[in-house]
């Protein structure tokens, strides 16, 4: 599902076009360690890369399907391989936002923005990668289940209070015997 380009192929949420909320800029979640010493919001792109990564190994997607954005508002998108039967013409995409937290959504051809089936709800903007999981499973096999007006569950903005609900990231650690020595979490 992937466009090649002179580099390789390109990522799937490039090549459908996937643009954040805000405009910001788009962190591809297959990227290489992030730089926490440039403060805060990178701390928040560290945990959350970390935590986009635990519900895309819960669901079963491929990696190199999902991005995200750590401008205001934060936002993630992942391509999926998966299709509803009852909208068998439309590509399927999982989206979280910090406001409304995941959704579901039918992707269009045509340009326009996707349409959301359901938003999770329930208690959290981050919860367990389990609870994504079964949201998702539920979509794919119930017509009714989330909710369809958007949760809001927070102001978009102030990513410490995000970063301060996500597990510290864990970062491959070097040789005490290189030269930068043993690599430390700062956040």
């Amino acid at each position: 599902m992937s466009t090649a380009t002179a580099g390789g192929p390109e990522p799937r949420w490039k090549a459908r076009g996937w643009r954040p909320p805000g405009g910001g800029r788009v962190l591809d979640a297959t990227a290489a360690r992030v730089d926490l010493r440039q403060g805060a919001a990178l701390c928040f792109a560290a945990r959350f890369r970390a935590y986009l990564g635990r519900v895309v190994r819960e669901i079963g997607a491929d990696p190199e399907s999902c991005a995200f954005e750590i401008d205001v508002p934060a936002a993630a998108y992942v391509a999926l391989d998966r299709r509803l039967d009852r909208f068998p013409g439309f590509d399927l995409a999982l989206t979280w936002s910090e406001v409304h937290g995941w959704a579901v959504a039918l992707e269009h051809d045509t340009g326009l923005d996707s349409t959301v089936l359901a938003y999770l709800g329930g208690p959290r903007v981050l919860p367990a990668p389990e609870v994504v999981a079964a949201f998702l499973d539920a979509v794919h096999t119930d017509a009714d289940v989330g909710q369809l007006p958007p949760p809001s569950f927070r102001a978009a903005g102030r990513h410490g209070e995000l970063a301060a609900r996500l597990p510290r990231a864990a970062w491959p650690r070097r040789d005490a015997g290189s030269p930068a020595g043993p690599h430390r979490d700062p956040a």
